[in-house]
């Protein structure tokens, strides 16, 4: 899944596999799982116009040139 979302939408993951499958991290999880999701309502938005548009130009544009939302690890400890 990684090696799609690198390819497909430049989206590069925070954390490694074994961290992902480990205990913890449950933050960097949650954010992962959020980014994914808008990626996904990007492209989804993104096909629904263009399926209502007259004229389309020849070839879709990438998904990783949609845009989407930044997330970050909060410290909540301060």
């Amino acid at each position: 899944m990684c090696l799609i979302l690198v390819d497909l939408f430049g989206y590069r993951a925070e954390m490694t596999s074994a961290q992902f499958f480990g205990s913890g991290f449950a933050e960097r999880k949650i954010m992962m799982a959020l980014n994914v999701y808008d990626i996904l309502k990007q492209v989804r938005k993104g096909m629904k116009v263009n399926q209502k548009l007259t004229r389309v130009e020849a070839g879709a544009p990438h998904p990783s040139d949609e845009t989407m939302k930044q997330y970050s690890v909060v410290d909540h400890r301060q």
